[in-house]
């Protein structure tokens, strides 16, 4: 096969991987918030610690919260 021939199927081929990259449809709001919505209620329990640093002049103060969450099951 000549190298002409090898280059456009080379470039059809990268053209077409990168077309079908491009088709995927983009959610509307409606469908982002039903999969908030259904993440949220999946969710059993959570945990984090925040580290806060505040600078007021020359002073530094620093806090540090922890929070938990666990699901009521009723």
């Amino acid at each position: 096969m000549s190298t002409k021939k090898m280059l456009f199927l080379l470039a059809l081929v990268i053209l077409a991987l990168f077309a079908s990259g491009c088709t995927e449809k983009e959610p509307n709001a409606e469908e982002i918030a039903a999969q908030l919505l259904e993440k949220q209620n999946s969710i059993e329990d959570y945990s984090y610690t925040m580290h806060m640093t505040y600078y007021i002049g020359e002073k530094v103060v620093e806090n540090e919260f922890k929070t938990m969450y666990k699901k009521n099951h009723t």
